[in-house]
């Protein structure tokens, strides 16, 4: 009898246990659904870092998109690529052509402090949701006001432009 109640504390206690560290591995993952067929057709997706010569200009990653059909109602709002979110804005001269950018290689500027309020105005890098390829990229568009998502696995990856620049500072 005293080995059945010291059996069935160790399985009580196993069990709490294990249930504990099941609910602390467990993280809010977001499932997207993305889109078979999106109310729109991507005529390219190119990707190209831009180098401008001057070490304080640092270079940049421009994602471009050309879309051949693309309607009033729908909003391009976001670009996923190379691990990164970055935001969409269309192009004034060209109705269906948009463009997203970030800083390739640059020093974050990074407040360390002893006061957390001071070190709490560091902002994180925004890092894409999505497992992404090196030719891969998500676009988050809205319909109407309603989020969706299409994955675009032929992104043209062109080789790095330099463009000298002077000093003007």
């Amino acid at each position: 009898m005293k080995n059945a109640k010291r059996l069935t504390s160790f399985f009580l206690f196993m069990m709490l246990l294990f249930g504990t560290l099941n609910c602390a591995n467990s993280k809010d993952v977001e499932i997207f659904q993305f889109s078979r067929i999106p109310p729109f057709t991507v005529s390219e997706i190119v990707a190209q870092d831009w180098a401008t010569g001057l070490k304080h200009k640092g270079a940049v990653t421009k994602v471009h998109v050309t879309f051949d059909v693309l309607e009033e109602n729908i909003k391009i709002v976001r670009i996923y690529f190379d691990n990164k979110t970055l935001l969409a804005s269309k192009l004034v001269a060209k109705q269906k052509e948009f463009i997203a950018t970030y800083k390739a290689f640059h020093a974050r500027d990074i407040i360390m402090d002893i006061n957390p309020k001071k070190e709490a105005k560091n902002s994180p890098i925004k890092i894409s949701p999505f497992k992404l390829g090196p030719n891969e990229a998500v676009i988050e568009y809205a319909v109407d006001g309603v989020a969706a998502f299409f994955k675009v696995s032929n992104v043209v990856i062109k080789p790095m432009a330099v463009h000298a620049a002077s000093n003007r500072d």
